[in-house]
């Protein structure tokens, strides 16, 4: 969440960083637990399930020209909720 003084954000996280966090960056906040460091983290909605993108190469026309290949990294995701994390019932 972002904080108009640094203030608040002592207030909420215990420092200042929260102030610092732009208009600009949509879904932004800071997530404190226990004594540790705030992490700064990054969050967004979508409508359906999140489906990673498979690490590896793949042909990109467009940077370079057509046909070059690129290196393709998965986005690192944490899990993160208020309630106890199930495991998925397997599919028959």
């Amino acid at each position: 969440m972002r904080t108009t003084s640094s203030h608040e954000s002592k207030a909420v996280i215990g420092t200042p960083e929260a102030q610092y966090i732009t208009n600009k960056e949509s879904g932004v906040g800071f997530l404190r637990v226990g004594m540790e460091d705030p992490v700064k983290f990054s969050t967004f909605y979508i409508s359906g399930p999140y489906m990673p993108p498979a690490a590896g190469v793949e042909t990109n026309g467009e940077a370079g020209g057509p046909g070059q290949q690129t290196t393709r990294q998965a986005a690192r995701i944490h899990r993160f909720t208020a309630a106890p994390v199930l495991e998925e019932a397997p599919t028959p």
